[in-house]
């Protein structure tokens, strides 16, 4: 050891060989070129080396530099280095876990000593006591070490020059890793500074593009500092907490926007502290803080215990089931009724907040919920509302919960209602209970709730026997809703005037559900109640059957009803309009009806569901009751008429029902699917079914070309369902979108195949003339031997020309050339080679010329032989009918086949040219004929035959001599 040191302890000089040999060989904590560089730009570098590193100064065998970046040495042993080394004037203490104690006793022990520091963890202390630097950023790529910030230690040193430094006016801390207690010690030092300059400070000034203003910490000296707006600046626990020694010392700010950053944890107990102690704070927007549970709890308790602020906007988190978190919107609420100023509150993503107003509540001036605008609240903005008006208990008369709903139009649906609310309604029900004359609540079943514990549902259905004024009552989903026996109350345990055969057999799954509204509606404190779901409540259960009956269907999950008990046209005493979803218990719904056997009704059924084997698998289980199936010994049968709305009909259902099944209507979309069970209802028994209207609705298109084709099978069959149809006394009408309404009798002039083609449901069209096309090849042409070779860019591309040949006279005045070169194109080999004549109707001929040309598909001759000289050629005939260019039956060719063009050619006579000889002489003769525009031809290279040239040149001088 030099003689200008101390000595030190054993132990410590062991443990700091130690970590230095381990440093050495393990890791390199330092970058010598980066970590010699110091904040200052005049400060020469210092020469880093992993462990312990003592070099000597500019004074000989004296210590002047100390570097232990990363060396893991103990406080103990950092202190006694430190202290033995009297002349210190550069310190690098990084990457050692040192804390903020320590830093404070090494400053305390050093004395005097530390104002000789030219250097600190990186900061450039010399510099800032002779107050030569304006700007410190400490976070820049040159100034930051890249593993190590300056840490608390340097916070604290910089913080003891910066007590007396006057020139510095912008400062960054970001990514150093300072903590509270470096941050707090960079605040109170500057702000016990009189002479202190300071602007800026990390991310908090104003934005480049001028849209943010930022803070200009020099008007808090003179407190015209009002409004800051530092929403988004990424400020964490380290910004915040020397933000807010500013804003506590300068109580000068009344509009505070710090939403959407990243502190957390010191920044949020700062927060709440100045929250709590801020005598002029007015407005606060803290939304969009990554908070926990305990950082909401801090910010709420400090907003209950504020008394300036008007509009705040906290970050309260999600509304789940912990009670925790519902107790604290609780408390939020409770507090909120006692704030002396507070008008608005709001809990959503920043930039996107929706307030509620928080004045009306506090001066009664509500009469609904949820208030307007509402739909957009997070439920954490919303529970805390719904417990500020049940301990401010406004005059709230209409309440609305949940999805809302038709119950008697549809069975309601329980997607969008805000479960995690549910703990708040009865208590909120209870606490309007006076006021409220109009209840809609969705109590539809959902997986995260009275899956355990006690009925919620219940519990809200005792806290409604309060509410003494109410009128209109409506319970949307009820029939899913989760009750449980035991707790049903012991008064509500009657059935009412129900048959026990009902409630103990055949609908015993509802009978929870029963007892409790049967329970709930009877109750004196109810008796001005006007409607329940839409049902309009008069008179007494006892003596209303229909009443009951409707009751009953509310009991039922996936069912939605409506009655009218105005005279139907056939004779039934009203009538029934039912919507099923697939959740629905067909066979109770039914056994509800037999309740209303002394009043027969019309029971229209449209089951809801989108998979048509669901609907149909619903439709068959009407089989029964429809049939007159006993339910059981002293079960009334089933009396009413059903009419199927649905576009099909099971038929399973047709096979099964007897013939005096009061199946009035139903629908169906195929009748390949459905005539076999459509002949077993109407003709399959002793009577046909009694059925009053018959529907069908296509699928797809309702219009077409072509009649259906039909088997022979399935002919018998439709001529027996127009015999009964017609025989039939209850038969009214046949409905079909693609036709008008036919009645029986109409029915009864139509033709089988007339009557084939409507129980088809397609409108046939007469197919148009067509006309019989000759062979013509297009050929591909460019308009100049450039453009051939060098094609333009594939980005605009210029549409393809073609010339058929033989050329029309259409496309030849829409051509109009004047210089034609087919040269070298070998126009005869390819044509032998490619051109086939079953490809087009006239050459064609011999394969689809006879008598089921003019006879067109699905008719209902179609397959019958025909007259005499129905095979006769006579083409003034096909071209004023429609021609079915069909090859003939049983020749079993294919189009493009060899065997296809074999049979064409042996139609042909043997002196005749073959197929391609002639389409090449058509298309020559198409080019030179009367009205060619054509000046210049060129037909070398094509292989072109003596007789080719004889036919080009008689063609020349026909031109020449019109010419």
């Amino acid at each position: 050891m030099p003689s200008g040191g101390t000595s030190v302890a054993e132990d410590d000089v062991s443990e700091a060989g130690s970590i230095s040999a381990r440093g050495r060989g393990g890791r390199q904590p330092g970058n010598s070129r980066l970590g010699g560089r110091t904040v200052a730009a005049m400060q020469e570098p210092v020469n880093r080396l992993s462990g312990l590193d003592l070099s000597f100064g500019d004074t000989p065998m004296q210590f002047e530099r100390i570097n232990l970046l990363g060396s893991e040495l103990s406080e103990h042993a950092i202190s006694s280095l430190v202290l033995s080394v009297p002349n210190l004037v550069e310190l690098d203490l990084r990457g050692n876990r040192l804390t903020a104690q320590f830093g404070w006793q090494l400053v305390k022990a050093m004395k005097k000593k530390y104002l000789n520091l030219r250097n600190c963890n990186g900061v450039p202390l010399q510099e800032l006591r002779l107050n030569n630097v304006e700007t410190l950023n400490l976070a820049s790529f040159k100034n930051h070490h890249g593993m190590y910030g300056i840490e608390v230690v340097g916070a604290i040193f910089l913080a003891h020059f910066l007590r007396l430094n006057s020139s510095l006016k912008y400062l960054n801390f970001k990514r150093n890793d300072v903590e509270k207690d470096g941050a707090k010690a960079l605040a109170q030092s500057l702000l016990g500074n009189p002479q202190c300059g300071l602007v800026t400070v990390n991310t908090m000034g104003p934005m480049k593009k001028g849209s943010k203003p930022g803070i200009d910490f020099q008007q808090f000296k003179t407190s015209n500092l009002k409004v800051v707006n530092l929403g988004n600046r990424l400020l964490d626990d380290d910004d915040f907490v020397f933000l807010e020694e500013w804003l506590r010392r300068y109580d000068c700010v009344e509009d505070l926007d710090v939403s959407a950053n990243l502190f957390s944890r010191d920044g949020i107990r700062k927060l709440a502290r100045y929250i709590k102690d801020t005598r002029t704070l007015r407005k606060l927007n803290c939304a969009g803080l990554p908070v926990d549970l305990d950082g909401s709890q801090l910010l709420v308790q400090a907003v209950v215990q504020n008394e300036t602020l008007e509009q705040v906007a906290l970050p309260l988190g999600p509304c789940d089931g912990n009670v925790e978190r519902h107790q604290m919107f609780q408390q939020l609420g409770l507090g909120l009724q006692n704030h002396p100023a507070m008008t608005a509150l709001a809990a959503g993503r920043p930039g996107a907040l929706e307030w509620a107003n928080l004045g009306v509540v506090r001066e009664g001036k509500i009469k609904e919920y949820p208030p307007p605008r509402s739909n957009g609240w997070p439920s954490a903005q919303m529970a805390t509302y719904m417990w500020l008006v049940a301990a401010q208990k406004p005059p709230v008369e209409k309440f609305q919960f949940g999805t809302p709903g038709r119950p008697d139009f549809d069975y309601p649906s329980s997607v969008g209602t805000p479960f995690e609310l549910w703990p708040i309604v009865p208590t909120l029900i209870h606490d309007l209970s006076r006021t409220l004359t109009s209840i809609t609540v969705n109590v539809g079943k959902h997986p995260g709730r009275d899956v355990e514990g006690t009925s919620r549902v219940m519990e809200l259905m005792r806290v409604l026997t309060r509410c003494t004024v109410l009128r209109i009552l409506n319970l949307l989903g009820y029939g899913s809703a989760v009750l449980k026996d035991k707790e049903l109350p012991q008064e509500w345990a009657s059935i009412g005037s129900v048959p026990k055969w009902l409630m103990d057999d055949r609908a015993r799954k509802i009978r929870v559900h029963w007892q409790a509204l049967h329970g709930l509606l009877s109750t004196n404190t109810l008796g001005g109640l006007e409607s329940f779901n839409e049902v309009q409540m008069s008179g007494s259960l006892r003596d209303q059957p229909e009443l009951t009956c409707l009751l009953l269907m509310q009991c039922l999950e996936g069912v939605a009803v409506q009655l009218s008990m105005k005279p139907q046209p056939g004779g039934e005493s009203g009538l029934m309009e039912a919507r099923l979803q697939a959740t629905a218990d067909v066979d109770t719904f039914c056994d509800v009806l037999r309740l209303l056997g002394r009043q027969t009704l019309v029971v229209t059924i449209m089951f809801t569901d989108k998979k048509v084997e669901v609907v149909k698998a619903q439709q068959a289980k009407l089989a029964g009751p429809l049939s007159g199936v006993t339910a059981g010994e002293g079960v009334p049968p089933f009396p009413h008429s059903v009419v199927l709305k649905n576009n099909q009909v099971s038929e399973q259902l047709l096979k099964s029902l007897d013939c005096r099944a009061p199946l009035k209507e139903f629908c169906y979309e195929n009748i390949s699917m459905t005539l076999p069970a459509l002949f077993a209802a109407l003709c399959g028994k002793d009577k046909p079914l009694p059925v009053e209207k018959i529907r069908v609705e296509t699928k797809w298109d309702t219009r077409t070309m072509a009649k259906k084709r039909f088997s022979n099978q399935q002919r018998k069959m439709l001529e027996g369902i127009q015999a009964r149809l017609i025989a039939s006394e209850h038969f009214q009408v046949f409905q079909s979108s693609a036709k008008e309404d036919v009645d029986r009798d109409e029915i009864a002039e139509k033709s089988p195949q007339d009557f084939a083609a409507l129980l088809g449901g397609h409108a046939v069209e007469k197919p148009e003339s067509n006309g019989k096309h000759h062979a013509r090849i297009p050929w591909r042409c460019y308009p100049s031997y450039r453009n051939f070779i060098t094609p333009k860019d594939e980005d605009a591309p210029e549409e393809p020309m073609f010339v058929p040949l033989p050329l029309d006279e259409e496309s030849a005045s829409e051509l109009r050339l004047q210089l034609l070169s087919l040269c070298m194109c070998n126009l005869r080999s390819r044509l032998a080679k490619s051109a086939r004549p079953d490809e087009w109707p006239v050459p064609s001929k011999p394969i689809w010329q006879g008598s089921q040309r003019l006879v067109c598909p699905g008719e209902w001759d179609e397959y019958e032989p025909r007259g005499p000289g129905a095979d006769d050629d006579n083409d003034e005939e096909d071209e004023e009918r429609h021609v079915r260019f069909q090859w003939r039956p049983g020749s079993q060719l294919r189009i493009g086949t060899r065997r296809a063009c074999t049979m064409v050619e042996q139609a042909l006579d043997l002196a005749e040219p073959s197929f391609a000889a002639t389409l090449f002489q058509d298309g020559l003769k198409s080019l030179l004929s009367e009205s060619s525009t054509l000046t210049s031809l060129d037909l070398r290279g094509n292989g072109l035959t003596r007789e080719d040239a004889n036919v080009l040149l008689s063609l020349i001088e026909q031109n020449l001599c019109r010419s």
